[in-house]
Order: structure tokens, then C-alpha cells, then sequence
């Protein structure tokens, strides 16, 4: 890929300290903004990083996915290095889960994590996805086999390297009928990390990937102001 991974946006002022909001695929920063309006009247400066659409494409090799998260770790980096001291959380929607677990297990600065929609273990993911219309498409065209492609995205994620969680507050939210990122897949994932870290909230929304996604922030927002503070 000749683009950045990602559009990175910020908002806000940093007077409680930075939220680092990583988005779904095939979105734009309008979806956002009634977060972070919210998030930045709280005294949060939010900082919006938008996966690259052909990161999930037709041709494009899942290593373009996997080397999109040492992007996301040089974009939290920078911001981390110039206050240290200051506080972090992680917010990640859908594709932008994979990011926002792997960059708040990399930083011990950043407390807390929350999960929209989230990918849970890739070998489950990618037998799904075969019969799917068009990340079917996307899985065959892969340059490695179904199992490989599975072994290259599991570099990635919440269920690499789960034990350096034990510091961090976690949410996760997912809807019960979730065709994209897979129902089924987050409640094994959940269920994983709850036998290590009970203490992991969990909400679940009725429908589908996307009025799942909208149903969870509303639950957070109305439920969970607390975990912004």
C-alpha cells in the first residue's frame, strides 16, 4: 500500500488527557463526531485514526493489516512520549479493535480499553468468512492458505498476548447477531478473558454489526460516563 494506514484527526484539548479513537473499516470522521463533541466536553482530546478502505480489500495481503499496527503504535507513541505522565485510554471499533488491543498492551500508560465489535481468534474468523459474499473474496485472494492467512491476523489482536491485559480496565461490547466480526467468535474470545480477568465488563446489544456498534455507545454513554472520568 502506497497510503498511510491510517487518517489520523484530532480533537479536543488534553485537560483530563487523550483518547485514542480507532475506527471501523470503510468509515469517515463524520460516524464520530457525536463521540468525540461529548469525549472533548469531558476535557479529552481525542485523537481519530481511520484504518485505511484497502486495508480490507481484494488483492491487498493481510500482512498490510498485521504492518498497520506498528503505524498505530508510532502514532500512540508520539503522543505518549511528550507526557508520559499524562492520562491515556483506547477506544476501538470493529477492525480498529485489532489496533486499540494491540497498542494498550504495548503501553503501560494507557489504563483503560474499551472494544466495539471486536475480532477475537482468526482460525473461527476465517472459516466463517469463506462463505461470505465478500471477505470470501478477499480470503482467497490471499498469496498464503486459509490456515496461514488465520496464523498472520492472530498476530494481532485481543487474543495475542492476552496476560498483558492484568493492568488495564476493559469494556467490550458486541451485538448478538453480528455477521461481520462474529458473535459467535466474541463470546468464546469474552469468555477467555474473563476466566483470567473476571473483573471485564461486558454488554451486549441486540441486532446486527452496525446498529450493534451505534446500540453500544449509547450503552456506554448512559451507563459508563464513570470509565471517562
Amino acid at each position: 500500500m502506497k497510503k498511510p494506514h491510517f487518517k489520523v484527526f484530532e480533537y479536543g484539548a488534553a485537560v483530563r488527557g487523550t483518547i485514542f479513537i480507532f475506527g471501523g473499516w470503510r468509515t469517515g470522521k463524520l460516524l464520530y463526531q457525536l463521540a468525540i463533541h461529548r469525549l472533548a466536553r469531558y476535557g479529552w482530546r481525542c485523537v481519530l485514526l481511520i484504518p485505511e478502505t484497502k486495508l480490507i480489500s481484494i488483492g491487498t495481503p493481510y500482512q498490510e493489516i498485521v504492518d498497520a499496527a506498528a503505524s498505530a503504535d508510532r502514532h500512540v507513541s508520539s503522543y505518549i512520549a511528550l507526557d508520559p505522565a499524562a492520562k491515556y485510554l483506547v477506544m476501538g471499533i470493529s477492525l480498529g479493535t485489532l489496533y486499540a488491543a494491540d497498542v494498550t498492551k504495548k503501553h503501560p500508560e494507557i489504563t483503560k480499553m474499551i472494544l466495539s465489535a471486536p475480532f477475537g481468534d482468526f482460525d473461527q474468523h476465517v472459516e466463517l468468512w469463506q462463505s461470505h459474499p465478500y471477505f470470501g473474496k478477499v480470503l482467497r485472494s490471499q498469496p498464503t492458505s486459509v490456515r496461514g492467512s488465520a496464523q498472520k491476523l492472530n498476530q494481532i489482536g485481543i487474543t495475542n498476548d492476552i496476560e498483558k491485559l492484568h493492568t488495564k480496565d476493559v469494556i467490550i461490547c458486541y451485538a448478538d447477531n453480528d455477521t461481520a466480526t462474529h458473535s459467535s467468535v466474541a463470546r468464546q474470545t469474552i469468555d477467555q478473558i474473563k476466566q483470567t480477568y473476571p473483573a471485564t465488563i461486558v454488554h451486549v446489544s441486540k441486532g446486527g454489526h452496525y446498529i450493534g456498534i451505534m446500540k453500544n455507545y449509547y450503552w456506554l454513554n448512559t451507563t459508563h460516563q464513570e470509565f471517562f472520568r
